[in-house]
């Protein structure tokens, strides 16, 4: 029988104190630029280029056109991930203050994360005991404990 009055660490513990509305209401609206692809392709092209800045124009090539990028880029920067400037009749944008890091960090763990649901596939299907012994394991605090 396993030992579980030694944590295990799946997943650091998210914070000590529970969130307020107002910080829950900033994530919310964080996640929500987050969750459409053509935003995550157009702030991870914006990671990628070595350059500080790229001009808007250089974006298009996202596969959407010019206004929709536009678009995006108005709700990102809104979201406070994304800077801009105009000099003349160009816009430059950039990834905000520690953006890059963390955009490299969600990387890193949607890599480990399909490493692990590899191993657990049958058939091309993550095995249902797989998914909700990791969904434990989170709830829990990362602790591997089961209980609440």
């Amino acid at each position: 029988m396993a030992d579980v009055s030694t944590p295990l660490q799946c997943c650091p513990p998210l914070g000590q104190e529970p969130l307020s509305a107002a910080d829950a209401e900033k994530i919310a609206a964080l996640f929500k630029a987050l969750s459409d692809p053509v935003r995550l392709r157009l702030l991870m092209h914006l990671a990628e280029r070595r350059s500080a800045e790229v001009a808007v124009h250089e974006l298009a090539d996202v596969g959407v056109s010019q206004a929709t990028v536009s678009h995006h880029l108005k709700r990102l920067r809104c979201a406070g991930l994304i800077e801009s400037r105009r000099e003349g009749r160009l816009v430059y944008c950039r990834l905000s203050e520690g953006v890059r890091s963390a955009l490299g960090q969600i990387l890193h763990r949607r890599s480990q994360v399909g490493v692990q649901q590899a191993g657990a596939r049958r058939g091309g299907r993550l095995q249902p005991r797989t998914m909700a012994a990791e969904a434990l394991r989170c709830r829990a605090g990362g602790t591997g404990r089961t209980g609440y």
